[in-house]
């Protein structure tokens, strides 16, 4: 019995002691990345402190018991997590950025100068965050055309039926005596 009584306190004592070392109250967890995080070369990743999440983050450490290093490891997958969707965004925009072609890059400027010049900050900000794939671009420069050119297409008079002013026999037979005075006088070449 003395050997688990030993036991016991020893496991007490230590229970007592990491609970001693805890941060007293959720505001004095310091939102950090362990020691050891490191984003991937070309990513730089930095805690938002406003971020209310890690309000309600510190609360759970605190109610959870956690001690710093603890919470400090779950920011760092939490971060990992952001890398990871940001190295995939990165990688996404890269490869619609070439779907694009080579003028690309001019391409995305003539949206976002165009936006800009009609839009609020406020509104074209957002927009142009979502501004990352060859379809938004292409949607884009299809609404710009639609818009500056009123909505009608380029004119081009191929595959258009001409009207020559020529009835045929039926029509003419069909015709009032002034509807062919008046068709005569605007068409020259009939005889009435």
């Amino acid at each position: 019995m003395r050997a688990q009584f030993d036991e016991l306190s020893t496991f007490k004592a230590a229970e007592d002691s990491r609970r001693a070392s805890l941060p007293q109250t959720a505001e004095a967890y310091e939102v950090k990345l362990p020691e050891n995080f490191t984003p991937p070369a070309g990513i730089e990743f930095k805690l938002d402190l406003n971020d209310p999440l890690y309000a309600m983050a510190k609360e759970a450490a605190h109610a959870k018991g956690m001690s710093q290093g603890d919470f400090s490891d779950l920011l760092g997958l939490f971060a990992s997590a952001k890398v990871q969707e940001a190295a995939v965004y990165e990688t996404a925009k890269a490869e619609n950025l070439k779907a694009l072609g080579t003028t690309g890059p001019q391409r995305i400027d003539a949206v976002t100068r165009w936006l800009a010049a009609n839009f609020d900050d406020a509104t074209v900000k957002p927009v142009l965050a979502t501004l990352a794939t060859t379809a938004h671009v292409t949607m884009f420069e299809k609404i710009i055309s639609k818009l500056t050119s009123q909505g009608s297409g380029t004119f081009t008079p191929q595959h258009r039926d001409m009207d020559t002013g020529k009835v045929d026999d039926a029509t003419w037979a069909r015709m009032s005596y002034s509807e062919r005075k008046a068709y005569s006088a605007k068409h020259s070449g009939q005889a009435a």
